[in-house]
């Protein structure tokens, strides 16, 4: 089984077969799929896309050069996203036809857009952020980021912090059951807030709201 709709033509653009799964990605009547007629399949589905032209563009591409491979993503008016592959078919040495291969990329294309947004939110927010990954030798954490606005509070240069424990960003006078409290409850991977006294690169002290979330 694949998670792939595949469709074989030949170099005239006859079909020679597609799986179940391409009929139900496309949702396309059987009986129409029986026929086995390419422009008719091409014009069923090109109705279901928001830019039909640029669909027809990219399947012109591949006939132009049926050695080579494209790639295209389509699109659809309901919020669907496929991506098509298209490659040549062999016979030996020669090529005899192509096959196209659909994929829904639909949740990968909205968990990258999810993510842009908040790699966007953390790049640009007002509060200081620091993302820390545990590290499975020392089993302690180790900083892998860290906002512009942290470098403009605490006089950091992303270069200083990096690689290094959170916790040594701690003031000498902090108070180290709360600290405690902080690293038992992120050992737990819960969310947890909390006050801190911090040390600036410039040994000043200041206070913040500490907020710990997992990831």
């Amino acid at each position: 089984a694949t998670a792939d709709g595949i469709l074989v033509l030949d170099l005239s653009g006859r079909v020679e077969g597609y799986n179940d799964r391409f009929l139900e990605l496309w949702r396309i009547p059987p009986s129409l799929a029986a026929e086995k007629v390419n422009e008719r399949l091409v014009g069923f589905v090109s109705d279901q896309l928001i830019d039909p032209e640029e669909f027809r563009r990219g399947l012109a591409r591949s006939w132009a050069d049926p050695d080579g491979e494209t790639r295209d993503t389509l699109t659809f008016k309901d919020g669907r996203i496929f991506e098509l592959y298209t490659r040549p078919r062999r016979l030996g040495d020669e090529v005899v036809g192509l096959v196209r291969s659909f994929r829904d990329i639909t949740e990968r294309k909205h968990a990258e857009e999810s993510l842009r947004l908040m790699e966007s939110i953390v790049v640009n927010t007002n509060d200081a952020v620091v993302l820390a990954t545990l590290d499975p030798v020392s089993r302690s954490y180790q900083v892998i980021f860290a906002n512009a606005a942290f470098t403009r509070e605490t006089g950091y240069a992303r270069e200083d912090i990096l690689g290094k424990d959170p916790q040594s960003l701690c003031s000498p006078n902090v108070d180290r059951s709360e600290v405690h409290r902080l690293i038992a409850m992120r050992a737990q991977k819960n969310a947890c807030r909390s006050e801190l006294l911090l040390c600036r690169k410039d040994g000043g002290e200041i206070w913040a709201e500490i907020s710990f979330v997992p990831i």
